[in-house]
């Protein structure tokens, strides 16, 4: 059983490994918290695989997990004292003309993620989910509120981004 079991979350990892590795990275910025985090939500869905009675899409089932343990674990980080370590790298090298185009769109995305990580929990949940595609109604499933919440959620959480980003 434990072998079968192990199987199924190796193919539960592969198959959804970006949707979850996503959703990790809306609730932690730091990358190496963010692989604490990554760790946690693949022990719970380990734990959680043999209770799944296809009631829902294995999915959502995935998704409302890994929601489940970010929000608890931003609520552990929140009480500990966050210490701050600087990397330097002292080397000149001058960019490549790909290296700039890449840094441009990275630091786009870095900056949306960025805006991400500073709304409310309760608003990235919503905006780290419909990023992924989802309709209202399994929104709705994963957290446990109504489709209308999702909808009211999910334009307060624009209106804010926008503020964050600049963009009205």
């Amino acid at each position: 059983m434990a072998g079968a079991l192990t199987q199924q979350l190796q193919n539960v990892l592969s198959e959804y490994g970006d949707l979850i590795a996503r959703v990790a990275a809306t609730y932690e910025a730091d990358p190496h918290l963010r692989e604490d985090l990554l760790q946690e939500i693949a022990v719970a869905i380990w734990r959680a695989l043999p209770s799944f009675r296809n009631e829902a899409s294995l999915k959502t089932f995935i998704l409302r997990i890994a929601h489940n343990r970010g929000a608890s674990f931003v609520g552990k980080q929140m009480r500990r004292p966050r210490t701050i370590t600087m990397e330097t790298e002292y080397t000149d090298r001058k960019p490549t003309p790909e290296s700039v185009l890449i840094d441009a769109q990275s630091s786009k995305l870095t900056r949306l993620m960025t805006a991400i990580q500073q709304l409310p929990l309760s608003q990235r949940q919503i905006v780290a989910l419909s990023l992924e595609g989802l309709p209202y109604n399994e929104i709705a499933d994963i957290l446990g509120i109504s489709v209308s919440n999702v909808g009211v959620r999910l334009n307060r959480a624009k209106k804010a981004l926008r503020q964050h980003l600049g963009v009205h």
